[in-house]
C-alpha cells in the first residue's frame, strides 16, 4: 500500500493498475458520450459499494 510521501510507483502492480485503468477510461472516452453515459450507468452500483466499503475500512483503521 502506498503511503502519502510516495512520490513514485512503489510497486510493478500499482504500474500495470495504473495504466490499465488510463486505458479503460481513454477508450470508454474515445467512443463518445453514448458510450460513458452507459458505461456510468453499468458502474454505479458497484461505485456505491466501494465508498460504503472504504468507509467500512476506515472506520476499522480508526478503532
Amino acid at each position: 500500500m502506498p503511503k502519502l510521501d510516495d512520490t513514485m510507483p512503489n510497486g510493478v502492480a500499482w504500474v500495470l493498475i495504473v495504466l490499465i485503468t488510463g486505458a479503460v477510461i481513454s477508450i470508454i472516452a474515445g467512443r463518445g458520450y453514448d458510450a460513458v453515459a452507459k458505461a456510468a450507468n453499468w458502474m454505479s452500483p458497484f461505485i456505491v459499494l466501494a465508498f460504503l466499503a472504504a468507509g467500512i475500512v476506515a472506520l476499522n483503521r480508526l478503532g
